[in-house]
């Protein structure tokens, strides 16, 4: 889950993988985007499918 990603990003300096797809069902996926760039992992793609992503998101994606 995202929130566990981010506490081995954050806690324990561990980082998951080198690339990664996040599949985000709300806004809190936009807060591990940036804890996965801040670790400098590369985000390949966000999937979201809600019909309205939120501006978080879509900044979030911008940086993808």
């Amino acid at each position: 889950l995202a929130g566990a990603v981010r506490t081995y990003l954050r806690r324990f300096g561990v980082k998951p993988c080198e690339r990664v797809v996040v599949f985000a069902s709300h806004d809190g996926a936009a807060l591990t985007v940036e804890a996965l760039h801040a670790a400098g992992v590369t985000v390949v793609a966000i999937v979201d499918p809600r019909e309205n992503s939120s501006p978080a998101m879509i900044a979030a994606a911008e940086q993808a």
